[in-house]
């Protein structure tokens, strides 16, 4: 609600003259009708009539002010006027109507300023491009307004309208006319303006915006001004500018609606019937603002969006959520977990970042591998086809030497000699580290299986080495933890990825070009499945599904301590950095307020301690209480031996076909001997 102060009426009837503003009466007449701005010719011809009382006499009872008055009468606003600036960056607009703008400049430079004097203009551009700079040398800037009426009603029509309030900017408007009634309603907080009209002979009425504790915005008055009026008798209800900073120091017990959606542990909402609505159970952000309203001295009431959002910036134009609860101004602040982006930054103000941290995405935790063939994992393939193909030549290779030295020493086949097939076979055990069941006298032979003993010993204990590491150490499937890895497991396996939807998330993947963010979201995101409607849903998506869920590392590690740590694994690369900010509307006037007392909290280390004790909230109870973490020891079981006895079933299988091999060419010898046997016995 925005209003006039109600003590503002308007007793006296102004006559032509008497309703023209300062500026405006500079501008005089020659005797032959034709205007000039030369005031020092002119000012001693110049007078200004007053209805001093417009009831008395059926209002025909004037008085006259003559153009010297009159000039000491203007000089005098204008220093008081100028008196209440900072004297620097100073702005005055006027209008055709205003005539010269000499007396309010000449004024300017007695106090040492150097104003910056802009003639009218419809589209009020250059205003526009002076209340959208971010970048000045001074805190604040001072604009004059000397226009006609209606075009003072133009300008904060279109304030209103482009949101171009800002609180760097304080507005003084000489008006020629009252015009209280008719400005208030245009006003928004975040205009500072001060306003002087008429009000009776030689006197100004002196107003400002201030924002009540029943958070209605209003033109208060604040005191007259008269020519007559020296500094000490000047009586103000309180200074006629007062800095943002200044005004918002105290609330003054006013009650602010905050936007908020239940997100702990951040803001955790609780439903209050006994309260009529909502109500902060806890969270970061829940201390953070507490912290502000016992500082500033306010209350809040809570309020969350229809569509229960954070809020992003459609293509459209549309601003949903939270974000476009303040810029539709239903609420005067938004804060919960929200992050500072670029297009957010366009629709509304963001204080400081009061925390920083990174995004991530959690997925189901990997699965142990299948142990089926664990007794072969401790070498590759390559090592496993090298060793068979070294035991089988190495054995032919022994005999050859063997043979080769029988020749060389042209004598006979010692009985020391041995048999291909029994050095084939003592190769073989002598790689397991088996007795050796041969005697070989050769020298030659006997250094090369002094070698070949030594190789069997390395690959013997790095055999076994390895594969009690293991069997001993869980071994797991990879686990997603890098962008890479989520875009292979979107593209290559068909996996979706999941977020809440209207957070700033969302705009990453949908708004991304090109890069890995597109690529993802062109593989990864169908809106019909990826958007979730809280962190809660998206873990559940995780466990049940082919899904990932991206989230803030925070949020993400304490509802993972919850729902249980060994059933996720969380992402070690982090995708993005991000900071939350609190969400003002634009041109909000105590956010710089909000700023300083951030990073007091920010500096003290109170965000960081209640971070930490949410954290602590959501350890697993065994960890509170100091319990033993650590992982229980392994024990070797059937499901670990499987290889084992695997080869030793086809053992068995290999020796029965033998078996059987030999039993068929057993009987045939036998039977061929038998029938030589009857030859020879007849």
């Amino acid at each position: 609600m925005r209003t006039v102060s109600q003590d503002l009426e308007y007793p006296v009837e102004f006559s032509w003259c008497a309703t023209w503003g300062p500026a405006c009466l500079l501008q005089t007449e020659g005797e032959n009708g034709s205007s000039t701005s030369d005031y020092e010719t002119s000012i001693s011809n110049y007078d200004v009539t007053f209805d001093d009382d417009p009831e008395e006499d059926g209002g025909n009872d004037t008085r006259r002010l003559s153009g010297a008055e009159a000039w000491r009468l203007l000089s005098g606003l204008s220093k008081f006027l100028l008196s209440n600036t900072s004297l620097r960056q100073l702005y005055i607009i006027h209008d055709q109507s205003a005539g010269d703008v000499d007396l309010l400049v000449q004024e300017s430079h007695l106090l040492g300023v150097d104003p910056i004097v802009l003639a009218w203009e419809d589209s009020l551009s250059l205003v526009e491009t002076i209340l959208r700079t971010s970048h000045h040398f001074e805190l604040m800037r001072h604009i004059f307004l000397l226009c006609s009426t209606e075009q003072i009603l133009h300008v904060f029509e279109q304030v209103r309208q482009r949101t171009l309030e800002t609180p760097t900017v304080q507005w003084y408007v000489m008006a020629r006319e009252p015009v209280a009634e008719r400005l208030a309603p245009l006003l928004r907080e975040g205009t500072q303006l001060s306003l002087a009209e008429p009000d009776g002979f030689r006197r100004y009425r002196l107003l400002a915006t201030r924002a009540s504790s029943e958070d209605t915005f209003e033109l208060r008055l604040l005191g007259y001004w008269s020519l007559a009026s020296s500094p000490e008798d000047l009586l103000l209800r309180e200074p006629f500018f007062r800095t943002p900073e200044d005004l918002y120091s105290d609330f003054e017990g006013r009650r602010l609606t905050v936007a908020v959606v239940d997100n702990w542990p951040f803001f955790r909402v609780r439903d209050s019937p006994e309260e009529g609505g909502l109500r902060a159970d806890s969270g970061i952000d829940v201390n953070i603002l507490n912290a502000l309203a016992n500082k500033l001295n306010f209350t809040y009431q809570l309020t969350t969006p229809l569509d229960g959002q954070w809020g992003i910036v459609r293509p459209n134009g549309l601003v949903t959520g939270m974000i476009g609860m303040l810029v539709s101004r239903e609420a005067h602040m938004a804060i919960n977990e929200i992050t500072i982006t670029g297009k957010r930054e366009g629709v509304i103000d963001f204080t400081y970042p009061y925390y920083l941290e990174s995004a991530t995405f959690a997925s189901r935790a990997p699965v142990e591998k299948n142990r089926a063939l664990a007794a072969f994992s401790p070498f590759t393939v390559e090592v496993w086809l090298t060793l068979v193909a070294t035991v089988g030549l190495f054995g032919p290779l022994i005999y050859m030497i063997q043979t080769s030295r029988t020749v060389l020493l042209r004598s006979k086949s010692s009985t020391h000699d041995h048999e291909l097939h029994e050095l084939a076979f003592n190769v073989f055990r002598s790689l397991l580290v088996q007795q050796n069941r041969l005697s070989v006298w050769a020298t030659s032979s006997r250094v090369l299986f002094a070698f070949w003993y030594l190789f069997g010993v390395i690959i013997y204990a790095l055999y076994s080495g390895t594969l009690t590491a293991t069997l001993a150490v869980p071994s797991f499937e990879k686990p997603l933890n890098s962008l890479e890895d989520l875009l292979k497991f979107t593209s290559v396996e068909g996996a979706y990825m999941c977020y809440i939807s209207g957070t700033s998330y969302e705009s990453l993947f949908q708004d991304a070009t090109s890069g890995i963010y597109r690529d993802i979201y062109l593989v990864g995101v169908r809106p019909e499945v990826s958007h979730v409607p809280t962190s809660n849903a998206g873990l559940i998506k995780v466990l049940n599904e082919d899904f990932v869920y991206v989230a803030a590392t925070l949020g993400l590690q304490i509802r993972i301590n919850q729902m249980g740590q060994s059933k996720f694994h969380l992402a070690k690369e982090n995708m993005y950095p991000q900071a939350y900010g609190i969400v003002c509307s634009r041109g909000s006037p105590y956010r710089s307020k909000f700023n300083k007392i951030l990073a007091r909290m920010i500096e003290a280390g109170l965000i960081g301690k209640w971070a930490q004790e949410q954290r602590e909230m959501s350890r697993p109870k065994q960890d509170l209480e100091g319990g033993d973490t650590s992982l229980p020891t392994r024990v070797i079981t059937l499901k670990h031996l499987q290889a084992a006895f695997f080869l030793l079933f086809i053992g068995f299988g290999v020796s029965f076909v033998v078996l059987v091999v030999e039993g068929i060419l057993g009987r045939t010898s036998d039977d061929a001997d038998e029938e030589i046997g009857e030859k020879l016995s007849k």
